[in-house]
């Protein structure tokens, strides 16, 4: 959910994610953001419990093209998960939630898009404290040795039944919380509501380095230079006298006589001009900027 930071009264809009430039600008001018130093994201929502929290820790207080092209990329990724067979999926989701609660690799934006890449490295066991951990390694590694007992307590050898004896008395005896206190401390586990999480993963692995492993498809402000345009605003102006003013500092290019008379003739009430450096000026009835294939929209929507 965005708003203008300097301007709360122009309202606010939630933004579908992932998105695209030329989706987003709408939103913009609703909102009349003229730049990424105008716009603040208030909220992220997610359906995967504590993501949206986890985002906005690292949005709340600066926003750069970089750190938007960053959430985006995150969006598309979420998305690409959620198309897995849903069972899948689910699994996913699970591991997600109970990693986001846990903390871990959730410091910033980049490592939450390879926190996506490692989620099946991730176990989820059904226990919840130390005690009822314990009891579920016990019976894990009695299921684990049962053909090696058994051979044992067949092989004839007293010496082996009387090892089987007193392991099945250590067994009775055992303190579970203990023992799922040692293991925990040993694997580096956390309790979540999801249940006991532990790394399985050999490695942690890091495939996106920063903004340049983002596929250009997926960057909604490619080049920050050209990203949004200031915007400034001028009411009941002089055309004619703001070309000249502007022909000062622009190149001769921008008073072309037959570029200049057709929009002025065509007495519109708004028009939108775009600088680019220096030596480009160009002028166009506003309405045209809303055209689909037309020049305007082009210079306006895709920064061209």
């Amino acid at each position: 959910y965005i708003e203008n930071i300097h301007d709360s009264t122009t309202g606010g809009f939630t933004i579908p994610m992932p998105t695209t430039y030329e989706e987003l600008r709408p939103f913009l001018e609703g909102a009349e953001i003229s730049g990424l130093h105008d716009m603040r994201i208030w909220e992220i929502r997610s359906e995967i419990n504590g993501l949206g929290n986890a985002m906005y820790d690292h949005v709340a207080k600066v926003m750069t093209p970089e750190l938007f092209d960053e959430l985006n990329f995150l969006a598309h990724r979420l998305s690409q998960l959620a198309n897995l067979y849903p069972p899948h999926y689910q699994v996913i989701d699970m591991h997600l939630e109970a990693v986001l609660e846990a903390k871990r690799h959730i410091g910033s934006i980049a490592e939450i898009i390879n926190l996506t890449e490692n989620l099946e490295k991730f176990e989820i066991l059904p226990a919840f404290d130390a005690r009822s951990y314990g009891e579920a390694l016990a019976e894990i590694d009695a299921d684990a040795h049962y053909m090696g007992i058994d051979a044992l307590r067949n092989s004839g050898d007293k010496n082996l039944v009387d090892l089987v004896s007193y392991i099945e008395k250590l067994e009775k005896n055992l303190d579970h919380k203990a023992y799922g206190k040692s293991a925990m401390k040993e694997e580096d586990g956390v309790f979540t509501r999801n249940g006991y999480l532990l790394w399985e993963g050999a490695e942690f692995i890091t495939p996106y380095n920063g903004q340049q492993d983002i596929p250009v498809e997926y960057r909604v402000f490619t080049d920050p230079d050209e990203v949004i345009r200031p915007i400034l605003k001028v009411k009941n102006a002089d055309i004619a006298e703001t070309l000249i003013k502007l022909h000062a500092v622009c190149n001769d290019r921008m008073c072309a006589a037959d570029v200049i008379r057709p929009i002025i003739a065509g007495e519109s009430k708004d028009y939108l001009m775009s600088i680019n450096g220096y030596d480009d000026l160009r002028l166009f009835d506003a309405m045209d900027a809303y055209k689909r294939g037309s020049e305007a929209f082009k210079v306006f929507t895709l920064g061209r």
